[in-house]
């Protein structure tokens, strides 16, 4: 018996095998995903302590992000500030409604941004700044350190997206 692939099923597996490796995935997908939960939250701590330096609303000044001199690194600040706004205007968090998106402090805009849009910043941070958290996280490689953010990013999603993970690669 072949899949839809065209690949072949081994014989003689049962239901309660199956089942037994669905639920072992269930598990491991639970355990992974409360794990980056709490890398997400730290990084979202250290990035407010990084930004409180520019003033309560320094994220929203492409000064404060490297190489703001490029058109395509302004071009991804442009989009990382409209997915803030976009955050800031789907928000029902109380503490945000009634404040105007430019006066929004940086501790309040972590509150409410998703994690793509948290590696966005990451990514676009000054890389003393990148250096600065990737310390607190016992890295010594602000490379190594928002390589490793952007797995723990594609790791959350897949959990947070009901994806297989056991016996799987992740690149």
């Amino acid at each position: 018996i072949c899949n839809i692939h065209g690949k072949k099923f081994q014989s003689g597996i049962t239901f309660e095998q199956i089942r037994a490796r669905f639920l072992f995935d269930e598990s491991l997908k639970d355990s992974l995903f409360s794990a980056t939960k709490m890398i997400e939250l730290s990084l979202r701590e250290r990035i407010v302590r990084v930004f409180k330096k520019y003033g309560e609303t320094g994220h929203l000044n492409v000064h404060n992000y490297k190489n703001t001199g490029t058109s395509k690194y302004n071009k991804q600040f442009r989009g990382l500030k409209k997915r803030m706004e976009n955050s800031h205007k789907d928000s029902n968090a109380p503490f945000i409604e009634t404040m105007r998106f430019e006066n929004t402090q940086i501790w309040k805009i972590i509150e409410i941004i998703d994690f793509e849009c948290l590696s966005t910043m990451l990514k676009l941070m000054k890389d003393d700044d990148v250096e600065e958290i990737a310390k607190f996280f016992d890295y010594t490689s602000k490379n190594t350190f928002r390589s490793h953010i952007m797995l723990v990013k594609k790791i959350r999603n897949k959990c947070a997206h009901h994806d297989i993970f056991w016996n799987r690669t992740t690149s």
